[in-house]
Order: structure tokens, then C-alpha cells, then sequence
């Protein structure tokens, strides 16, 4: 079998071959990875973004879907020459990030099927044409960090602990399950979020940052990913944190 890019992003149709992630993702989970057969590309820091997040890939990229991927200017001399080496387009987004928010989220839509969540009122200027052009359905929020507080599901289905996400999602029949804030490590700040420490490793293998069983809304959650023939996988056996999604690219064909 062949590898093939990701058609809808974040939601593998087959085993994945291909993931970007953060480069302090630790050596345990990196070897877990790799003995499943992925490939990984690590992040780089990004010097604008404060140091909790500065190696989070869904901070400085957004895959579009296929073979099309948008990176932030601050850094796509590292990125363009792997992603173009794997066949992918790179289109260059138009916001230089900067540290503070809200100059920091311009790249960090969440994408669940055929809609798009995040504060549009700072979202890149290339991304947002792009999704234009795919005629996405876009949900506006304040929270800017999207894609770090919403895990995607299925094509209508997503976790997260921010109240204001899921009340508006709901409004556009996504099946979104709140959970307690908290409970998840981002070192240098209060908390991380949901979104931002897991990814799908195949079609129904949601892969975790840690002991997802220790968090206060573990029973919930499995329950919600039994709903969709969904499975879980601790990468680690540490405490849960947040990476900044782990982000796959490739599949088997």
C-alpha cells in the first residue's frame, strides 16, 4: 500500500504514517510513535511565541486538506523544504505571529469536517480565502485558541472544556461534549486543553499526551469515543499535557 496525504485534516482514514508534533514531545512517546510505524516531523521553536507554546505545531500551521499545508512566515524557512520534499504545497500565510494574544492565534482555526471554528476576527488573511474557496462553514467564537480547545471526533463530533465553543457549535448540529477545565499540564501556564493533547494515529485511535484516565472527565470522555467507535491510546504514562495537537499528515493509501 501507498501512502497518501490526509483528506480531511485531523481525520485519518487509515493508519497514519506521518505526524507533525512538538519537539518536547520526550523520547518515550517519540519511540512509541516510531514503533507504530510513523514518521515524525518536529516543530521548531518559534522565538515571537512565549515559551508554553512555542513549539506547538497548531500555532504556526494549518493543513488545508490533501496536500495543501499554510505556515506562518515567522518560520517556514524550516518547514517548507520537509513538507515540499513530502509532496505537499505550501502556501505562505500573511500574519507575522507575535507574542501576545490576541497576535499569536492567527493560524489556530480548528477545522471539524466541513466547518471551521475559531475568532474570525484574527484569523490570517491567506487561510481565511483558502477556507473560502473550500466554501467551509465558519463558526466564530472568542476564543482564539480553537484548534488547542477542541479534540476533533468525527466529521460532527468534538470534546472540549470551553463553554462558549460548545454552545455556539451546537447551534450548527455538532455533537460536542463539555469537560472540566483543567486537568491537563502546560507548563508556565494554568492549564492546558483537550485539543492540543491528542491526534489520531489511524482511523479510530485517538492518541493521547499522557494518562488521559486521570482526568476528572474520563469517564465522559470514553463514553462520547465509544459513541463513535473511537479507541484511546496513552502515548505515555505521564500526566496529560498539552502539545499543541499532534497533527497527521499521511496515511497508508
Amino acid at each position: 500500500m501507498e501512502e497518501k496525504y490526509i483528506e480531511t485534516p485531523h481525520l485519518p482514514k487509515n493508519t497514519i504514517k506521518c505526524a507533525l508534533v512538538d519537539y518536547r514531545i520526550g523520547e518515550k512517546t517519540v519511540k512509541v510513535l516510531e514503533d507504530q510505524g510513523i514518521s515524525l516531523i518536529k516543530t521548531v521553536a518559534c522565538a515571537e511565541l512565549y515559551q508554553a507554546i512555542e513549539g506547538h505545531p497548531d500555532m504556526v500551521i494549518q493543513h488545508l486538506g490533501g496536500r495543501d499545508i499554510l505556515i506562518a512566515p515567522n518560520v517556514i524557512q524550516y518547514y517548507q523544504p520537509k513538507f515540499e520534499a513530502l509532496g505537499f504545497r505550501v502556501l505562505e500565510g500573511k500574519t507575522y505571529l507575535k507574542g501576545n494574544y490576541p497576535h499569536d492565534i492567527a493560524y489556530n482555526i480548528c477545522r471539524i469536517g466541513s466547518h471551521v471554528i475559531h475568532n474570525f476576527k484574527h484569523t490570517d488573511k491567506a487561510l481565511l480565502d483558502d477556507l473560502q474557496k473550500r466554501n467551509l462553514v465558519k463558526i466564530h467564537v472568542s476564543q482564539g485558541y480553537s484548534k488547542c480547545s477542541v479534540a476533533v471526533v468525527d466529521k460532527k463530533a468534538m470534546i472540549t472544556s470551553d463553554s462558549g465553543i460548545h454552545k455556539e457549535v451546537i447551534k450548527f448540529g455538532i455533537d460536542s461534549l463539555l469537560i472540566a477545565k483543567g486537568g491537563i499540564l502546560l507548563p508556565g501556564v494554568n492549564h492546558g486543553f483537550i485539543g492540543g493533547a491528542c491526534g489520531y494515529l489511524d482511523q479510530e485511535t485517538l492518541g493521547f499526551y499522557g494518562d488521559i484516565t486521570s482526568h476528572e472527565s474520563f469517564e465522559k470522555i470514553a463514553f462520547f469515543l465509544r459513541k463513535y467507535n473511537k479507541k484511546i491510546k496513552c502515548l505515555n504514562n505521564k500526566k496529560l499535557q498539552d502539545y499543541g495537537t499532534l497533527i497527521p499528515l499521511l496515511e497508508m493509501g
